[in-house]
Formats: structure tokens, sequence, C-alpha cells
């Protein structure tokens, strides 16, 4: 069966679905280093979908950091830092959910704590 065009995925780099705690740094319209915590829905190779308070504006250049649980026992916590760009921005359904924003990684880099 030929999927319709409408359902073709467009996307170079696999999806996948984590929820993670993030840490997001950009300046604000006035220069100021603005800060928020909030969470991924997904990431890629590429980006990432992240939820925050704070609404970031489109083609704001930002920095993340992104923790990974331990999985297995005698692991390290890990981190993954990343610098990109907000793609996308769009108001959560839910009352006070916050914002939604898609970031196109420009550089990611993951390191053991």
């Amino acid at each position: 069966m030929v999927k319709p065009r409408s359902q073709i995925e467009r996307r170079a780099c696999k999806r996948f679905g984590l929820e993670l705690p993030v840490h997001i740094e950009w300046k604000g319209v006035s220069g100021e280093v603005m800060e928020s915590e909030g969470a991924t829905k997904d990431m890629s190779a590429s980006g990432a979908f992240v939820i925050c308070q704070e609404m970031i504006g489109v083609e704001c250049h930002v920095n993340l950091k992104i923790d990974l649980p331990i999985a297995l026992a005698g692991a390290r916590k890990s981190l993954v830092s990343a610098r990109g760009s907000v793609v996308t921005k769009e108001p959560m359904t839910e009352p006070d959910a916050g914002y939604g924003h898609r970031i196109k990684f420009d550089y990611f880099s993951f390191k053991r704590l």
C-alpha cells in the first residue's frame, strides 16, 4: 500500500519520543541572557521539540543542556549540550502548559558526568 503524500515521512533523521529535562538559554530582545527549565517531547540527531513556560522567538539562537537518564545499573549520568535555533513555536493546548518550540541543532555533544 502506498502512503498518501501527506503521510510520507520527510525528516532526514529518525525522531524519538523522549521526555527529558532540559535547561535552555537564549538572548532576549534587549540582549540580556534568558533562562528556562523545560522538557523535550521528542528528539532526533538534527533537533528537538522543547516545551517551556517562556515563549522564545523564531530564529532565536538557543543553548540547551539535556539530562539523559541512567538506564543501566552502574551507568553514569550523561548530558547532551546543544546549540541551535528555533524554527517554529506554538502555544500548548493545555492551560498553563507553556509553549512548544521546534529547535534545529547546529551542534551537539555528549558527555558522561
